[in-house]
Order: C-alpha cells, then structure tokens, then sequence
C-alpha cells in the first residue's frame, strides 16, 4: 500500500523534531528576554531550514542572507524589548510575560 522508504522516514521524522525543539527553545528565549540565546538558536533554524532556499535559488549564498537577517531580526526585538521594560522598571522574563498558573 505505501512505499516507505526507513531512510527518508527516520530523515524526516528527525529533522522534525529537531526543527521542532529548536523552536521550542527561541520562544523560551524570546519569553525570557535572552537576546543572544534566541539569536543564536535563531541563526542555526534558518541554517537548518535552509534547503527551502536552495530549492529556489540556484545560489546558495542566500542561506547566508537569510540567517542573518533572521538572527539581526531576532536580536532586535529581544533587545529593544528588553530595554523598554528595563526604561520602564518593569521586571523582564518568564514570570512577568503574562503566563498565570490555573
């Protein structure tokens, strides 16, 4: 009924969890105000991603463009929101990004 490759199964079903996890770990990031961190797992999904743009782009030196956009992107926002909150003496991280315990 289905021609499964293990290969190309066990290719797939590991990149997305490891897409998945990293994921998981920029918004833990974002929510903590960690700048660096979320850029660093920033530039290394995009790396990871990356085949989308070689599936279009004859040139692969647009991986490159793309992860740094997404880690300056990425560092940007944590950074600017992080000093407003700062500015404003509001505690930053976790407890404080507005989660409530049931």
């Amino acid at each position: 009924m289905f021609d499964i490759s293990p290969t190309i199964a066990l290719a797939v079903f590991v990149s997305a969890f490891v897409l998945d996890f990293l994921y998981a770990r920029y918004t833990y990031y974002i929510i903590s105000m960690k700048a660096e961190m979320a850029a660093t797992v920033s530039f290394v999904w995009h790396m990871l991603s990356a085949s989308v743009i070689v599936q279009y782009a004859d040139n692969s030196a647009y991986i490159l463009f793309m992860c740094l956009g997404g880690t300056l992107g990425t560092y940007l926002t944590v950074w600017q929101k992080r000093r407003t909150a700062q500015n404003s003496g509001t505690p930053t991280g976790i407890a404080t990004a507005g989660f409530t315990h049931p």
